[in-house]
């Protein structure tokens, strides 16, 4: 008889036997599951021409914007929590829109859709070729050569209509001697202890307190920063409001002895 060989889509259902509790929190899973499926559902009807137009371009950038909004809820309520059980002052978080005149903008795009193609001795980049209807050795033009990529990228666009490419890279550190390690304990966000294998410690106890000197520091250099604007803008009105007041005084003296002259 011949081995059989498991194929690779092959699955196996096993059945779960919950607990009362434990049937809950699966039906409060799949309640949330088809919540959120509905309401974009809903989205879809409601703006079926701007669905239509969106289908022209790659599921990719779609697909990038569920996970930067999902990525900006989830932080947006830590931020509100966090705050909260510190008693600051703060309200529920309000998800804003985004706008086009914002000072940039920016869509992932994955490592595997990304090529580099030689065109005229100059890098070019590729990707979502059918978008763009690309040629085998065409693409967008490049500054620089690209990096070796890693993980994904991020195509940014500028509120004056550059555009870039973001890669990041891992940033590789020299070699020390020191054998200290500063390690954070988990959950914890006010502690940080450097450990010495000699035996001696370093901790810092308010780690919240220390951090938010510093931020203070950087507002209010930017409110002075801000007030030199201000200043400067004002300035930059009594000019134009004086320029204005003089080039009346010049025109008005002839006006009146004009008028005067077709009175006699």
């Amino acid at each position: 008889m011949d081995e059989i060989v498991p194929e690779s889509d092959l699955v196996v259902k096993l059945r779960l036997f919950p607990t009362t509790d434990q049937r809950k929190k699966l039906e409060l899973m799949f309640a949330a599951n088809r919540a959120v499926y509905n309401k974009l559902v809903a989205c879809s009807k409601e703006d079926r021409l701007g669905t239509a137009r969106h289908k022209l371009v790659h599921d990719e950038v779609c697909d990038s914007t569920f996970r930067d909004f999902k990525k900006a809820a989830k932080l947006s309520l830590a931020l509100f929590f966090a705050k909260k059980k510190r008693d600051e002052k703060t309200t529920y978080p309000d998800m804003k829109f985004k706008s086009k005149f914002a000072l940039s903008n920016t869509i992932e795009i994955r490592a595997r859709s990304i090529k580099t193609v030689q065109r005229n001795g100059q890098d070019q980049i590729r990707f979502h070729q059918t978008f763009f209807g690309l040629k085998p050795d065409e693409g967008i033009a490049l500054h620089e050569p690209l990096p070796v990529l890693t993980m994904s990228v991020r195509l940014q666009r500028l509120r004056e209509g550059e555009y870039y490419v973001i890669v990041p890279h891992l940033r590789e550190f020299s070699q020390t001697k020191s054998e200290r390690v500063c390690a954070i304990d988990s959950d914890v966000r006010k502690f940080v202890t450097v450990y010495d294998p000699a035996g001696r410690t370093f901790g810092v106890k308010d780690v919240h307190r220390v951090l938010k000197k510093k931020f203070e520091a950087v507002d209010t250099m930017k409110s002075i920063l801000q007030l030199k604007q201000n200043a400067c803008k004002e300035m930059h009105r009594v000019n134009v409001r004086s320029k204005h007041k003089h080039g009346r005084e010049r025109h008005e003296p002839e006006a009146i002895e004009l008028v005067g002259y077709k009175l006699l």
